[in-house]
């Protein structure tokens, strides 16, 4: 059985409302740029398909450092 990694790949507009169910708030157009910038995307034809690990990616960019001593923000 092999294992089908298109199961949990969804297009931009997918995440985004996955996203937005809780209260994260980006747009389809930010997230394609992002996944873009990035290389983190599957290209099917012409849509694009982001896994579950590209939003880590993505995002894991954008985390801001954090002390861990006092967990405060450099």
């Amino acid at each position: 059985m092999t294992y089908n990694f298109l199961k949990e790949c969804m297009t931009p507009e997918q995440w985004c409302e996955e996203l937005r169910a809780q209260d994260v708030v980006i747009s389809p157009r930010r997230l394609r740029a992002k996944a873009r910038e990035r290389c983190q995307f599957y290209r099917l034809g012409r849509a694009m398909l982001l896994h579950p690990r590209h939003l880590e990616v993505i995002f894991g960019f954008d985390a801001a450092p954090c002390n861990r001593e006092n967990g405060v923000t450099k």
